[in-house]
């Protein structure tokens, strides 16, 4: 069976997603989520939801997955415990030091790593059961050749994104929105910077980085057809209607619908959010970019006709519209937002209007003739799910009534019976006696409860009155019992805590300087106080002995060669067939004690601190732990397989292999591609200065196309505790949130 994993942001998205037939549900608590300001449930709201869940049989897991700092761990510890006993089904975790204590901890505790994990191949998953995950959510940028390979690892269960919104990089390896705004997604504060307008190469300005939404349902059998434990759905900021429709058609195309209701149940689905649809790399759709929109466009209305009035909006419909719409009109560069209250026609105000007739509708503003207009809500589709009715479990009663005319009901759901009797005892009936229908009739009334009755027995071997006050009683205190029941198998007892073990700090003093040509190699040998790192297998073989063989992000690393000679890592995945691995680089996300102790118990001995943390943060980490941290280069704020250049035709045969894209906000960034990975570069390096003239502590810098004046500027500054004033290196100094 392939469970469907449905996102749920409030009490009307968690409704509509069992009633759309959802096996389980994904959300966030107050704290440590991926969206750290919207679509999160307080503790008092979360409790409330994963008992109603429960009541469905439908699964909970909650989402703590971003990275966490030193000084937040001990409340996260709390509130991990707190989960565990509230009885949370999973919890979807990044940090590797959450891992490390919720394996610990809580060993019953079902741990799935997330997709900000960035695990992409067979060498990630088996890192990930070796962490004691019990399931993985599996890179957006992953196609389905590959999640064949990645099934083959016994002992973890694989979940794959079916539908819903694509990051355009890798998830967990994006530093865009910290670097251009301070605000990290790896911290649930991701300002979608990919959704902007950028040039492509000095073109004109388009969403160059704005993936269409992933729509995998014409491939379900594809799927189908894989040993894959989970199909996950995206969408916590959506509407109820989206999470309602898209859960519903996907539903049936597992179980197996006829095509011509499938058809009907896609439509719906398209028409609650549309981005443009692509299959994604999971089923390798070569158009995955819509570089005309960022946002829902949704679907379209009709167009603009010039109106008589600046607080009316007269449209010709090519498409029916209802009272309580949401509309969005295109006006030039921008779009304005607006809701359906009225429509008037030639025939008077009316509540909906049919494709073909002039209408208007109320607005604020003149807009001019030809605009396009978009449904962006549809009142239809909320009709729709609200008149589909909601699920029910089945439930089975029995009434007995004793020689002794006490009365007990028997109610029986979830593999539970209970029984109870009530105090008061039935009566012999003078005339017009209980019957088996009558019964039926008043115990079925289970509104404001999860339960349809579909059985019904009543065993009596007398003519009874029985007072439907009594009936009302029994069918109460059955329900509350069986509902108790049920509950208390999902909580847990909360044991010890467990302390973090102890680690001694060790100091590797040496530079690590990670260059990218043979002039920087040659600039850079033969001072001592420096180790010297390349991702460029050629520039190791080349250099060998002198330049040490590092890893470079998302490679699918197919040299043995390459895998022999790697001391540098990037990801956990890597250092499964990277044995001589001990070094963690600049692309790390350790940002706690726990997850530092869980890369040292994996044999890696020299860690960077996460380049989100501020100098202060890492100052103190590095003197309480050990490791070192990122003190100079242009950040690699994002990688990415999916190329905006041969979207738009280039043959990748014939490509220069680098481009730019420009945001007239926030810069330039340089684009790099290696073996079909895009990587994405600050255009103005970071550069810390408080690390290396105030403290003392080992520091790791990436060169990129810095010239052999600027390396010599820039190691005799670091080894000599001096301040490095070359121009505008100052761009990205300030605090990562």
């Amino acid at each position: 069976m392939h469970e469907l994993l449905a996102p749920v942001g409030n009490f009307e998205m968690l409704m509509a997603a069992i009633d759309g037939g959802a096996d389980a549900v994904f959300l966030s608590g107050p704290q440590y989520g991926a969206r750290a300001k919207q679509a999160n449930f307080s503790e008092e709201d979360l409790i409330k939801a994963i008992e109603i869940a429960h009541d469905y049989d439908v699964s909970v897991m909650v989402t703590l997955n971003t990275l966490i700092k030193e000084h937040e761990f001990e409340a996260c510890k709390t509130y991990i415990g707190w989960l565990y006993e509230i009885g949370v089904d999973a919890l979807i975790v990044q940090d590797l030091g959450v891992i490390n204590y919720a394996r610990t901890a809580f060993k019953d505790m079902e741990l799935h790593g997330s997709t900000q994990m960035a695990v992409y191949d067979i060498n990630g998953v088996k890192a990930a059961k070796a962490l004691g995950l019990s399931r993985v959510v599996v890179a957006r940028e992953t196609p389905l050749s590959v999640v064949k390979e990645m099934l083959g690892v016994e002992g973890i269960e694989l979940e794959v994104f079916v539908h819903g919104a694509l990051c355009y990089g890798y998830s967990g390896q994006c530093l865009l929105s910290s670097v251009q705004g301070g605000r990290s997604g790896n911290r649930g504060q991701c300002a979608q910077p990919c959704r902007l307008k950028y040039s492509l190469d000095g073109s004109n300005p388009n969403y160059a980085m704005s993936m269409k939404d992933l729509s995998t349902i014409d491939g379900i059998d594809a799927l189908k057809a894989l040993d894959i434990a989970c199909f996950k759905i995206e969408g916590r900021l959506r509407h109820p209607d989206y999470v309602y429709h898209t859960v519903k058609a996907y539903r049936s195309a597992i179980d197996g619908v006829g095509d011509e209701l499938l058809d009907t149940l896609k439509d719906k689905m398209f028409k609650a959010f549309n981005r443009d649809y692509t299959g994604g790399h999971l089923l390798n759709d070569s158009k995955k970019l819509n570089f005309d929109l960022g946002t829902n466009k949704g679907e379209y209305i009709g167009k603009t006709l010039e109106s008589r009035s600046k607080f009316k909006l007269k449209i010709k419909l090519e498409n029916a519209i209802y009272k309580g719409d949401g509309l969005k009109i295109i006006i030039d560069d921008h779009s304005k937002g607006i809701e359906v209250f009225n429509i008037y026609t030639k025939e008077g105000v009316k509540t909906s209007a049919e494709e073909g007739e002039y209408v208007e509708i109320d607005f604020n503003g003149k807009v001019g003739k030809g605009c396009v207009v978009f449904r962006t809500r549809s009142a239809k589709l909320t009709e729709d799910r609200l008149e589909a009715g909601a699920k029910k479990m089945p439930l089975a009663l029995r009434l007995t009534v004793d020689n002794d005319l006490n009365m007990t009901l028997h109610a029986s759901a979830y593999h539970e019976s209970v029984s109870v009797t009530s105090p008061e005892k039935a009566q012999i009936a003078n005339n017009r006696p209980a019957d088996k229908e009558s019964l039926r009739q008043n115990l079925e009334k289970l509104g404001g409860t999860p339960f349809k009755l579909v059985d019904f027995e009543f065993e009596s071997e007398h003519e009874l009155f029985i007072p439907k006050s009594v009936v009302n009683e029994l069918r109460r205190l059955a329900i509350d019992e069986l509902l108790r029941i049920h509950r208390m198998r999902y909580l847990r007892v909360l044991g010890e805590n467990v302390p973090q073990e102890t680690i001694v700090p060790s100091f590797n003093e040496k530079v690590h300087c990670y260059v990218s040509s043979q002039e920087q190699i040659d600039s850079l040998q033969g001072i001592l106080q420096v180790d010297l790192f390349s991702y460029d297998p050629a520039l190791v073989t080349a250099n060998d002995g002198v330049v040490s063989q590092a890893i470079r992000p998302f490679s699918n690393m197919i040299s043995k060669l390459v895998n022999e000679r790697a001391i540098s890592v990037s990801n956990i995945g890597h250092k499964e067939v990277c044995s001589n691995a001990k070094i963690y680089d600049f692309h790390s996300t350790v940002m706690n004690g726990y997850a530092f102790y869980q890369l040292s118990k994996l044999g890696i001995e020299d860690i960077t601190w996460s380049v989100e943390l501020t100098a202060d943060e890492v100052i103190r980490s590095i003197k309480k732990y050990g490791g070192r941290a990122f003190a100079y280069g242009k950040v690699p704020v994002m990688y990415t397989r999916t190329c905006p250049m041969k979207e738009k035709g280039q043959d990748c045969k014939t490509c220069e292999e680098h481009f730019t894209l420009r945001q007239k906000n926030h810069g330039t960034l340089h684009v790099t591609c290696a073996n079909r990975v895009l990587q994405y570069l600050t255009e103005q390096p970071l550069v810390r200065n408080e690390l290396w003239m105030e403290h003392a502590i080992p520091v790791s810098v990436f060169f990129t196309d810095e010239t052999e004046v600027q390396i010599e500027q820039i190691i005799h500054a670091i080894l000599n505790h001096e301040p490095l004033t070359l121009d505008k290196l100052n761009a990205y100094e300030q605090p990562i949130k």
